[in-house]
């Protein structure tokens, strides 16, 4: 269970991110990293609830690594909005390159690792699949970024008086 309040958790979002590591845990203990050693990427929180996220592999391709295995998939992504209860952030899904997902809510647990944000969820990104998947992300380095951190930084600080 997270420290954080959602509201606090909410601020902690906002703005931009690179994906540094993508792994998935499968049942068996084996562990495949996923969309190779350099990941294209970016995902978005907005202070006003707005969700989105594109992860292409980039990279040395790793061996087992279903995007480049097999490269029906060669771009991961989506937007939506979001909501955070309790230690998971969810992602209603309004548009997808999976159009089984549009509709859909997709629930990822948060954590925070120093400044990273960890990501971790069942929900498999590829068919055939099974395990957990667990995701790092980084602050991605953009003036944008920089200025929706501070905007939501300034809006919790006049919430919390």
């Amino acid at each position: 269970m997270s420290e954080l309040t959602p509201e606090e958790m909410r601020a902690r979002l906002v703005g931009a991110w690179s994906l540094a590591v993508a792994e998935l845990f499968r049942p068996d203990g084996t562990v495949i990293p996923l969309f190779g050693s350099a990941p294209v990427s970016r995902l978005l929180y907005t202070d006003t609830g707005d969700v989105s996220t594109h992860i292409m592999p980039g990279g040395d391709p790793p061996d087992g690594d279903p995007a480049f295995a097999s490269p029906p998939v060669s771009l991961y992504s989506y937007c939506g909005t979001y909501r955070v209860e309790d230690d998971s952030v969810y992602h209603d899904i309004t548009v997808s390159m999976n159009p089984g997902w549009v509709g859909a809510t997709l629930r990822r647990e948060v954590s925070f690792d120093g400044e990273d944000l960890i990501l971790t969820t069942n929900d498999s990104y590829y068919q055939d699949l099974e395990g957990v998947i667990r995701l790092r992300w980084r602050r991605a380095q953009s003036e944008l970024a920089d200025e929706a951190r501070q905007v939501a930084e300034i809006k919790q600080g006049s919430q919390g008086r």
